[in-house]
């Protein structure tokens, strides 16, 4: 982590700290967010919560039986997702090594038929799930879909009990900056922890560098959120769901005041997808744009501030079928404005292929109007797809076990796939792609897209260790896959 700037960092275990204190000097605008805007008005028939005639004091009390009521209300929705690491043996016959924890997160409960929604990075590299709910139950689940692109994934409980509580869900769409929103989860095993804040600001995107192409469109908020928050709910005063925890920004590696948390509305798109086909589908509308500047709308005679500017369409897409041209300036999606690529990016994306979108342009002075048609929009193939290995990092104890200091371990081989035509099998260590060492996933991936560039060449040469014997195999990655 750099010393001197803020990193992102995702949720999976850090110290839980930091509290809001709530100044008297405020109440005129506390009690207007707390009655006009989030509809509390019912004061809580206990004495001791019995509303003083001080107005400042009364405001204050109000707020926090909305806090004490949101709490009781949504953490029986609010679980606790354990994952694990049962690696493979390599030999046949050979005894299970024993299982090795990979940390706990957060989750919610999305439906009565135990669906669970948590972060893709919470369970990304476990294979042994479980879920302990708010009275301590738990339960063993399984991995029903996962969406690297906006780090979000649904688990199914095997077994689910007939009173699960699922969580109400509000409109995203619906938030300022100011809100009241609060915070639950698992930071640092502390299960159930609830903290307060608002949002601070909407829209946040360019903080997931680790992934290419992520979809990011995220609250940020100062409630204080750690690692283990991950997969957790933000709620409005409502009780109602409007994001998924999943980042903070830190120079410290804990809470800062910097948290971020997926938008309710691109939750429900995207986990709805997971549940009914395992996978998540993108509208494609075929434009390659930049944002507008002050500068390039005074050049284009653009009186506007937002939109973004076409500078190449896809022959055949959607947006040059419905008229498109480059020179264009995008300014509205379905009568919204388009603020930047980003949010052009995740509107797109959002819509199913074949769905209508309506779109306001600018062309020569003359504002326009056409409708496109979206297509699929297909994700170029991965290192995964094109090698048939599936593989994951070293844990601490696999390095000390092993005595390397860097390397990949192969979890799964695909049937059929070049790796599978090698002989290649789990357990392998992967030293090197094309003699550069290896140490991350990532690495993985961009050498063997770096490799396969050349259409002429689609061969990777891996260094492989199997024991204490190493050797090298060339993956010919040409070919379709065989059953």
């Amino acid at each position: 982590m750099q010393s001197k700037t803020p990193s992102t960092r995702s949720l999976t275990a850090l110290p839980i700290l930091g509290m809001m204190i709530l100044s008297a000097s405020a109440s005129s605008s506390l009690w207007a967010e707390s009655s006009a805007n989030l509809a509390v008005q019912n004061s809580i028939p206990d004495q001791s919560q019995t509303l003083s005639s001080d107005p400042a004091l009364a405001s204050l009390q109000s707020i926090g039986q909305a806090f004490t009521r949101v709490a009781k209300d949504l953490k029986p929705s609010v679980v606790t997702v354990e994952t694990a690491y049962q690696p493979p043996s390599s030999l046949p016959g050979e005894s299970l090594q024993p299982t090795i924890a990979l940390g706990n997160g957060s989750g919610l409960i999305y439906d009565p038929e135990g669906h669970i929604i948590t972060n893709h990075h919470v369970i990304r590299d476990g294979n042994e799930l479980h879920v302990v709910l708010n009275d301590g139950r738990r339960l063993a689940a399984e991995k029903i879909g996962e969406d690297p692109k906006t780090d979000l994934a649904v688990l199914r409980i095997l077994t689910p009990p007939a009173d699960l509580l699922p969580a109400r869900f509000g409109n995203s769409d619906s938030l300022q900056v100011g809100n009241w929103v609060i915070a639950i989860g698992n930071p640092l095993g502390f299960s159930q922890t609830v903290t307060h804040g608002i949002v601070s600001a909407m829209g946040r995107s360019g903080l997931r560098e680790d992934i290419v192409g992520a979809y990011e469109n995220f609250i940020q908020t100062d409630a204080s959120i750690n690692q283990g928050n991950s997969g957790g709910p933000l709620s409005n005063l409502n009780g109602q769901v409007i994001g998924i925890n999943s980042m903070i920004a830190s120079q410290s590696g804990g809470s800062q005041g910097l948290g971020f948390s997926i938008p309710s509305n691109m939750v429900r798109r995207i986990v709805d997808q997971l549940i009914e086909k395992g996978t998540v589908t993108r509208g494609f509308l075929g434009v390659m744009v930049s944002n507008l500047s002050p500068e390039m709308a005074k050049e284009f005679n653009y009186k506007g501030r937002n939109g973004v500017v076409v500078d190449q369409i896809s022959p055949g897409s959607p947006a040059d079928l419905a008229g498109v041209k480059v020179g264009d300036i995008l300014t509205q999606l379905e009568g919204r404005p388009i603020e930047d690529f980003a949010d052009l990016r995740n509107r797109v994306s959002q819509n199913a292929p074949g769905a209508p979108i309506r779109l306001g342009t600018f062309r020569s002075g003359t504002s326009l109007n056409v409708v496109a048609t979206l297509t699929h929009l297909k994700d170029p193939l991965s290192a995964q797809s094109q090698t048939g290995l599936i593989v994951r990092e070293l844990l601490p104890g696999e390095k000390k076990a092993f005595k390397l200091n860097s390397g990949l371990i192969v979890d799964d081989v695909e049937a059929g796939s070049p790796a599978a035509k090698e002989g290649l099998q789990p357990g392998l260590l992967i030293l090197s792609v094309d003699r550069e060492k290896v140490n991350k996933v990532s690495d993985f991936h961009r050498l063997v897209t770096k490799s396969l560039a050349p259409a002429d060449d689609q061969a990777v040469l891996l260094y492989l260790k199997d024991g204490e014997s190493g050797f090298f195999r060339v993956l010919l990655c040409g070919e379709e896959l065989t059953p």
